[in-house]
């Protein structure tokens, strides 16, 4: 009998395949769903099976990623039907819990509709889908034939065990020679390393979903989904649980605030554990390699991008420090660690052009300010002039000493009590990083207390709003003060020899008659590091108890 197609391949006795026909399994009805049909219409595919998490209810939503990769796997495969020696494959990467196996899915679903033979590893198994249905076959050798000659073979690499000597998901891989292998994979070297040695892989990096993508994967559970305050709420929580799906999209669907504030505690308690788990060593060892780190709560701290700078089609994989909410945990975690030791780690693994995991000069700064502060026993504060709503330096009085004391650290969410944050002897840190007006405060004997904000540009803007929150804070702690007698100390951190700070107030100078404005040079920062431009202020809605 001739072998002319796939399904003869398979129908060989010795290849031992079997025909999946059970309509209770999955794959065989998504294969008589979707084989030679026409391709879902809108953004949401229905799968006829629950594969993502279980809000997702057995529905597919079409990121914007996913019609990219597409289009990448398509050129590279047309360019390896002509060209042998192009292309063999493609590596779907990035942080984890961004949706990198449901684009295997979404590819899938596509291939079926074009009614062309694909392989999918899955769950540690190997599918063929023909014509005539789905079969499973026990090993990888078959895929070897030419008649799987730059056939699409879908491979979930974060499933089963690490690739070894005689595993499955290894055969799978090493087959590149004939089909057209595209893996996913959480951004860990040694799931992928070995198969980007042995054929040439492009890489796609794929980048979090945007507010339209979570914004239709909401509207899959939740019946009272509120679009005009979505765009808000995506970026608030965004910073605060980052790009994975399985802890935002909880979050994004709680419309309790209670219940949702509580979810923040226990997401930042969970950071905060996870970080004094790891230890100063171990968190070294992740700065200083990103790509080999297994354990997926540590892509918390850290999240996978590609550079802008590359090829559009064969991404540079990139890490960077998810959020400054994260340079804060990582803060008041190692707290009793030296500050030279926390300083070397920040200049030397964070602050490199060469390091490996990127973090903003501007976030880097901030945090060696509030260790420096913390551990400073007086502040020697520069006074400002004001001109109209503008602050700036003034060169003609001298400079004065404030006592503060060492204190400690204690990061705070935005829905939390003003009573919670009026201990005298703590240096208080908003959790959440889109606060551009203050970055901490404290408060001391009555008739004392200071805001700080720190920045290595040149220039900043001072949101009204955000006072107002400060204000709250610091009137909760000393009620029956006369604070106009008695004003606010509100400290612009600057490195060293910042002479000239300029600062915007947003309206008339009545406004901030309760709040006395001056510069704290932070001494031992290297001023060269820190060029106008390379503050990085957050933008959007301050948040903070109402």
């Amino acid at each position: 009998m001739p072998i002319n197609s796939i399904d003869d391949l398979l129908a060989l006795p010795e290849l031992r395949a079997q025909k999946v026909d059970s309509t209770s399994h999955s794959l065989h009805r998504l294969q008589l769903a979707y084989w030679g049909k026409n391709a879902p219409d809108g953004d949401v595919w229905d799968l006829t099976r629950p594969i993502l998490e279980p809000w997702s209810e057995g529905k597919l939503v079409v990121f914007e990623e996913y019609l990219r990769i597409l289009e990448v796997i398509d050129v590279a495969r047309q360019k390896h039907t002509s060209n042998p020696v192009a292309h063999q494959g493609v590596l779907i990467t990035g942080s984890p819990g961004i949706g990198k196996t449901s684009s295997l899915w979404f590819i899938l679903v596509t291939y079926l509709c074009r009614a062309e033979p694909i392989v999918f590893y899955y769950q540690d198994k190997i599918y063929v889908f023909t014509a005539s249905g789905v079969y499973f076959v026990a090993s990888g050798e078959v895929l070897q034939t030419d008649l799987f000659s730059n056939i699409l073979c879908l491979v979930d690499m974060d499933w089963g065990q690490a690739p070894g000597p005689g595993a499955l998901r290894n055969e799978v891989l090493l087959t590149s020679n004939q089909t057209f292998v595209v893996g996913a994979s959480s951004p860990d070297e040694d799931r992928y390393h070995f198969w980007m040695k042995q054929a040439r892989i492009l890489t796609f990096v794929l980048e979090a979903p945007t507010t339209k993508d979570l914004s239709n994967l909401c509207r899959l559970t939740d019946r009272n989904f509120q679009e005009s305050d979505f765009p808000r709420k995506t970026k608030s929580l965004l910073a605060i649980f980052g790009p994975d799906l399985r802890r935002l999209v909880p979050a994004l669907l709680e419309h309790n605030v209670d219940n949702q504030q509580d979810l923040v505690r226990r997401h930042i308690a969970e950071i905060l554990a996870h970080i004094r788990r790891l230890g100063s060593d171990d968190l070294f060892r992740l700065f200083q390699r990103p790509d080999q780190v297994s354990d997926t709560f540590s892509h918390t701290l850290i999240e996978t991008h590609r550079s802008p700078l590359f090829s559009k089609d064969d991404h540079l994989v990139c890490h960077r420090i998810r959020s400054r909410m994260i340079l804060r945990l990582v803060l008041q975690a190692s707290q009793r660690e030296k500050l030279a030791r926390m300083r070397y780690m920040y200049m030397s693994d964070l602050f490199r052009a060469s390091s490996p995991v990127a973090a903003s000069k501007g976030w880097v700064f901030e945090s060696l300010c509030h260790a420096r502060i913390c551990a400073m026993d007086t502040l020697l504060l520069l006074p400002m002039t004001r001109d109209g709503n503008r602050l700036s330096r003034n060169l003609k009085d001298s400079p004065f000493e404030i006592p503060i004391g060492e204190r400690k650290i204690e990061i705070y969410t935005s829905h939390s009590t003003a009573q919670s944050t009026a201990n005298p002897a703590t240096y208080y840190v908003p959790a959440e990083g889109n606060n551009p007006t203050f970055d901490a405060f404290i408060h001391g004997p009555p008739g004392f207390s200071v805001g700080f904000q720190m920045f290595v540009g040149k220039s900043r803007d001072v949101k009204e709003k955000g006072m107002t929150l400060l204000r709250k804070r610091l009137h909760n702690y000393d009620a029956a003060r006369d604070w106009k007698a008695t004003p606010i100390k509100f400290v612009f951190v600057v490195p060293q020899q910042h002479n000239d700070v300029v600062v915007d107030l947003p309206g008339p100078g009545r406004a901030f008659t309760d709040i006395q404005f001056f510069v704290l040079e932070m001494p031992g920062t290297e001023h060269e590091m820190f060029a106008p431009d390379t503050d990085t202020e957050d933008s959007g809605d301050e948040m903070d108890i109402d």
